[in-house]
């Protein structure tokens, strides 16, 4: 009975007196707000033991590892001590991705990756800019109403619409007084027609026209622009004039 009391009155005294014996490890984040995609520093996290009566120490060398990235939280091991924990740090997850192309855009125009820009919108209302994407498809020139993107970003990927101006008609202008007979698409000046009252001049390249004759008087010929046949009248005049 002395014994068991002696032993006890000096394992009290020795806890009150400052013996630490840690039974565990705790660990909290005290850092900014984490948004999607970010990752934390460990000057940003607190570890601490603690013993049985409540008293905790700091602990300064521990090891983090990740033990799970998803986009509405971060869970990380800790260990020190010989001794574990997790720690969970609540994430601001992204609500969408808002992609602009800028610039009004006609059909015919070619695909410029520099007008494209995007901004990543997170719950909390906060934006910032996009500026780690990759193209995977767009078309190479636009054609008449609406055309598809789609982009690879570190939270998913994105399919944007870019609607295009439609050409609704070509002009047909000789570079010359026109004469009855056979022309090419060279004697003449293409003139783009769109739906937005806007005219484009182009090339004769631009435009699928085999050889054809003309009459003396009004013509209906058939030019393809874009893989779309368009019916032009060309006046030609008599050579007997």
């Amino acid at each position: 009975m002395t014994k068991e009391l002696i032993v006890a009155t000096v394992l009290g005294t020795a806890l009150t007196a400052g013996w630490f014996i840690p039974v565990g490890i705790e660990a909290s984040y005290t850092g900014d707000r984490v948004y999607q995609s970010e990752m934390i520093s460990k000057n940003d996290v607190d570890i601490h033991s603690f013993s049985l009566l409540g008293r905790k120490k700091e602990i300064e060398v521990f090891d983090m590892r990740p033990a799970s990235l998803n986009g509405e939280d971060l869970e990380f091991d800790i260990s020190a001590s010989n001794m574990t924990t997790t720690l969970d740090v609540d994430v601001i997850p992204v609500d969408k991705c808002i992609w602009e192309y800028n610039g009004t855009v006609y059909e015919g125009d070619r695909f410029n990756r520099d007008k494209l820009s995007g901004y990543v919108a997170y719950e909390d209302g906060r934006r910032e800019a996009l500026k780690d994407f990759t193209l995977k498809y767009a078309p190479l020139v636009f054609g008449g109403g609406s055309s598809e993107i789609s982009v690879e970003t570190p939270f998913g990927t994105d399919t944007i619409s870019v609607e295009a101006v439609r050409v609704t008609g070509i002009r047909m202008d000789g570079k010359k007084t026109i004469y009855e007979g056979k022309h090419k698409g060279k004697d003449f000046l293409f003139t783009l027609l769109y739906s937005d009252g806007t005219t484009r001049s182009i090339p004769s390249s631009d435009v699928y026209l085999p050889k054809f004759k003309l009459v003396s008087g009004k013509n209906h010929v058939t030019v393809s622009y874009n893989d779309r046949p368009y019916i032009v009248t060309v006046e030609a005049k008599s050579r007997r004039q």
